[in-house]
Protein backbone atom coordinates (compact mmCIF):
# COMPACT_ATOMS: atom_id res chain seq x y z
CA UNK A 1 0.00 0.00 0.00
CA UNK A 2 2.87 2.70 1.27
CA UNK A 3 4.88 1.64 -2.45
CA UNK A 4 1.64 2.30 -4.02
CA UNK A 5 1.14 6.05 -2.63
CA UNK A 6 5.19 6.63 -2.94
CA UNK A 7 4.69 5.53 -6.64
CA UNK A 8 1.35 7.89 -7.22
CA UNK A 9 2.85 10.54 -5.39
CA UNK A 10 6.44 10.80 -7.38
CA UNK A 11 4.31 10.39 -11.04
CA UNK A 12 2.30 13.73 -9.86
CA UNK A 13 5.74 14.98 -8.95
CA UNK A 14 7.17 14.03 -12.62
CA UNK A 15 3.57 15.10 -14.35
CA UNK A 16 4.54 18.47 -12.57
CA UNK A 17 8.03 19.11 -14.08
CA UNK A 18 7.33 17.90 -17.27
CA UNK A 19 4.35 20.77 -17.46
CA UNK A 20 6.47 23.28 -16.11
CA UNK A 21 10.39 23.25 -16.65
CA UNK A 22 9.65 23.86 -20.56
CA UNK A 23 8.69 27.06 -19.81
CA UNK A 24 11.06 27.96 -17.29
CA UNK A 25 13.90 26.62 -19.85
CA UNK A 26 13.24 28.80 -22.48
CA UNK A 27 14.92 31.77 -22.94
CA UNK A 28 14.28 35.00 -23.89
CA UNK A 29 15.04 36.46 -27.16
CA UNK A 30 16.14 39.81 -28.03
CA UNK A 31 13.47 40.46 -30.18
CA UNK A 32 10.95 39.96 -27.62
CA UNK A 33 12.50 42.10 -25.28
CA UNK A 34 12.58 45.05 -27.75
CA UNK A 35 9.07 45.02 -28.75
CA UNK A 36 8.51 45.15 -25.22
CA UNK A 37 10.16 48.21 -24.79
CA UNK A 38 8.21 51.62 -25.20
CA UNK A 39 9.46 53.11 -28.32
CA UNK A 40 12.08 56.59 -27.78
CA UNK A 41 9.55 58.86 -29.60
CA UNK A 42 6.95 58.21 -27.38
CA UNK A 43 8.69 58.35 -23.87
CA UNK A 44 9.87 62.03 -24.89
CA UNK A 45 8.15 65.28 -24.38
CA UNK A 46 6.65 66.56 -28.10
CA UNK A 47 8.66 69.99 -27.44
CA UNK A 48 11.71 70.50 -24.60
CA UNK A 49 10.82 72.65 -22.11
CA UNK A 50 13.05 76.53 -22.21
CA UNK A 51 14.66 77.25 -18.67
CA UNK A 52 12.70 80.64 -17.56
CA UNK A 53 15.15 82.88 -15.80
CA UNK A 54 13.59 83.23 -12.11
CA UNK A 55 12.37 87.00 -12.66
CA UNK A 56 10.72 86.24 -15.77
CA UNK A 57 8.90 83.35 -13.55
CA UNK A 58 8.04 85.66 -11.46
CA UNK A 59 6.21 87.71 -13.43
CA UNK A 60 4.13 84.83 -14.89
CA UNK A 61 3.31 83.61 -11.99
CA UNK A 62 2.38 87.20 -10.57
CA UNK A 63 0.00 87.58 -13.89
CA UNK A 64 -1.67 84.00 -13.35
CA UNK A 65 -2.58 84.73 -9.61
CA UNK A 66 -3.66 88.53 -10.56
CA UNK A 67 -5.77 86.62 -13.18
CA UNK A 68 -7.16 83.97 -10.49
CA UNK A 69 -7.81 86.57 -7.72
CA UNK A 70 -9.10 88.92 -9.90
CA UNK A 71 -11.53 86.31 -10.98
CA UNK A 72 -11.98 85.81 -7.62
CA UNK A 73 -12.77 89.14 -6.75
CA UNK A 74 -15.10 89.66 -8.97
CA UNK A 75 -17.24 86.34 -8.14
CA UNK A 76 -16.98 87.82 -4.16
CA UNK A 77 -18.62 91.23 -5.55
CA UNK A 78 -21.41 89.39 -7.29
CA UNK A 79 -22.31 87.70 -4.18
CA UNK A 80 -22.32 90.67 -2.49
CA UNK A 81 -24.87 92.08 -4.80
CA UNK A 82 -27.03 89.47 -4.65
CA UNK A 83 -27.16 89.29 -0.77
CA UNK A 84 -27.70 92.80 -0.50
CA UNK A 85 -30.76 92.17 -3.30
CA UNK A 86 -32.56 89.24 -0.97
CA UNK A 87 -31.50 91.33 2.30
CA UNK A 88 -33.63 94.26 0.89
CA UNK A 89 -36.68 92.17 -0.38
CA UNK A 90 -36.48 90.75 3.62
CA UNK A 91 -36.46 94.39 4.74
CA UNK A 92 -39.52 95.53 2.56
CA UNK A 93 -41.50 91.94 3.72
CA UNK A 94 -40.88 93.27 7.34
CA UNK A 95 -42.17 96.47 7.47
CA UNK A 96 -45.72 94.55 6.16
CA UNK A 97 -48.24 95.27 9.03
CA UNK A 98 -48.16 91.44 9.42
CA UNK A 99 -44.36 91.41 10.91
CA UNK A 100 -44.15 94.89 12.79
CA UNK A 101 -47.52 95.16 14.18
CA UNK A 102 -47.83 92.83 17.20
CA UNK A 103 -51.83 92.75 17.16
CA UNK A 104 -51.32 90.27 13.71
CA UNK A 105 -49.28 88.07 15.89
CA UNK A 106 -48.48 85.76 13.46
CA UNK A 107 -51.75 85.77 11.94
CA UNK A 108 -52.03 86.64 7.88
CA UNK A 109 -55.19 89.19 9.29
CA UNK A 110 -55.32 91.01 11.87
CA UNK A 111 -57.74 88.95 14.28
CA UNK A 112 -61.07 89.78 15.23
CA UNK A 113 -61.80 91.38 18.25
CA UNK A 114 -64.82 89.77 20.20
CA UNK A 115 -66.89 90.53 23.00
CA UNK A 116 -65.83 88.64 26.34
CA UNK A 117 -68.01 86.01 26.45
CA UNK A 118 -67.93 85.34 22.72
CA UNK A 119 -64.06 84.78 22.44
CA UNK A 120 -62.76 81.39 20.98
CA UNK A 121 -59.63 80.15 20.97
CA UNK A 122 -57.64 80.57 17.88
CA UNK A 123 -56.17 77.96 16.29
CA UNK A 124 -53.11 79.65 15.07
CA UNK A 125 -51.34 81.40 17.62
CA UNK A 126 -53.68 79.21 20.84
CA UNK A 127 -54.61 82.50 22.51
CA UNK A 128 -58.24 83.82 22.96
CA UNK A 129 -59.49 86.38 20.52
Amino acid sequence: MLKLVLRASSLFFILCLILVLPKELSAQNSREIESRRVPAQLTKDPAPKKKISRRKAKKLLEKTYSAYFDRLIVEYEDRMEANVKRNSKLAKELQKPQFSDPSYFGHKKPPKKRKRNKKRKCKECHMWH
